[in-house]
């Protein structure tokens, strides 16, 4: 195990210093950011004298080589929109989509769980059928459509939630979370129902129910146990999803200071130095996220064995 946990330790820095690189390219390639600084008028001394200040008239290999050796260092520069180092900015957003996408996570797992497991019980059944319909809708609805029906139904109908922004979570939170959890609560239906229903017909839960044991013990420590590693495996992948910009259309459409929203800003402003700091934080939570859920394998199921 240690053998392998070092191994992919070393796989996600290289995955994270390829990001780092492509993000860095890809940024200097889609606008110049002291033209955006600039009223559409500036004469091009001060143009050229922009850009000198930020670095921008080097060579893009010698950009490279420097925003590579100041990443080792945790510096990725001065935001041109925030005008203060790019990574702070970053880490004290954080906390917010943290916030929001565990919130999120949460709903999704325990809202599925429950329908996946009711759904496989009996299929073909009206209550099958009926937690179907609940995941379909759920995988059907985009985020910010959904986010938008919350809206007007929870916050400007009702009156029981506010419509956006952002006050350490509470009720602020709700809505948002509900919103970014609806993909999620149907694809993780359709995965429990579908490992659920395999493991139902496997020979090991007949002979469960012939020594006697009642049936939620059956489903729930045979059956669900053996089902989880899909199950697992969906789940790690939907929560690096969510991490890895899908919270981007939600923060927005509620204020919600994450960020997600704030790589919007900072690409809309071609704020080079705090799109890169952004990217290089999601990208090692991400990494780190994969890692815990291989890991997580061994404890799920004692078959898996890592050299």
């Amino acid at each position: 195990m240690s053998r392998y946990i070092i191994r992919r330790l070393i796989y996600s820095v290289v995955v994270i210093f390829g990001v780092s690189v492509f993000v860095f390219v890809i940024t200097h390639l889609v606008g110049d950011p002291a033209a955006q600084m600039l009223p559409l008028n500036s004469p091009p001394e001060e143009y050229e004298r922009i850009r000198h200040l930020l670095g921008l008239d080097r060579p893009v290999l010698v950009q490279l080589y420097h925003f590579l050796a100041d990443a080792l260092k945790g510096d990725f520069g001065y935001s041109f929109w925030q005008r203060q180092p790019a990574l702070p900015v970053v880490l004290e957003r954080l906390p917010a989509t943290l916030q929001l996408v565990f919130a999120a996570f949460a709903i999704a797992i325990f809202v599925s769980l429950p329908l996946g497991i009711l759904a496989s019980i009996r299929p073909g059944s009206l209550l099958d059928r009926f937690c179907v319909t609940i995941s379909l809708l759920g995988m059907s609805i985009p985020e910010f459509c959904l986010g938008f029906i919350l809206i007007i139904v929870f916050a400007v109908q009702l009156g029981w939630l506010p419509t956006s922004g952002y006050q350490g979570g509470g009720l602020y939170l709700i809505l948002p979370a509900l919103a970014l959890s609806g993909r999620y609560i149907g694809r993780l239906t359709q995965i429990v129902r579908s490992s659920m229903i395999d493991e139902m017909n496997k020979p090991y839960m007949v002979t469960a129910r012939a020594k006697g044991l009642r049936e939620s013990a059956v489903i729930v420590r045979h059956a669900l146990r053996n089902a989880a590693i899909p199950t697992v495996t969906l789940a790690g992948w939907a929560l690096g999803r969510l991490m890895g910009g899908l919270t981007v259309l939600v923060e927005t459409v509620f204020a919600w200071p994450g960020v997600g929203h704030l790589a919007k800003e900072a690409i809309a402003r071609r704020d080079f130095p705090l799109l890169q700091a952004d990217v290089f934080v999601v990208a090692l939570l991400i990494t780190s996220l994969n890692l815990i859920v291989d890991i997580l394998y061994a404890f799920v199921d004692p078959r898996v064995k890592y050299e």
